[in-house]
């Protein structure tokens, strides 16, 4: 499955990265929301994880983005957060299928992709 990632945190970036192609996935990459929105309107993703805070565009605005888009209307996301339940709220508002507290043990996030998938 194509995923795309969207995270400002280069080593959280690099671990999801290995974790995903590990697990088998085509992985694609952005540094912050306005880049992930580039990059989902050209690539076409199946899935995306996107950190809900980042400089420039965040995690929230993107996912709303995206959702106007008739396109995305079936996209998987899966919102990051390592703050509370309020941005938590905010993503799923947005169009967040789940909202994942990082650092998601990978187990979990497993689970969580194979549930998505169906």
């Amino acid at each position: 499955m194509k995923v795309l990632i969207v995270e400002d945190n280069q080593d959280a970036r690099d671990f999801l990265a290995y974790f995903l192609t590990r697990e088998g996935h085509q992985v694609i990459e952005a540094e912050d929301g306005e880049a992930g929105l580039r990059m989902a309107l050209e690539e076409k993703p199946l899935l995306i994880l996107t950190d809900i805070s980042m400089p420039r565009m965040d995690g929230v605005e993107m996912i709303h983005c995206l959702r106007q888009d008739p396109e995305f209307a079936d996209t998987k996301i899966i919102a990051l957060t390592a703050h509370g339940s309020g941005n938590a709220n905010d993503a799923r508002r947005a169009g967040a299928d789940v909202v994942v507290r990082k650092p998601a043990p990978p187990d979990s996030l497993t689970q969580i992709i194979r549930e998505l998938a169906g």
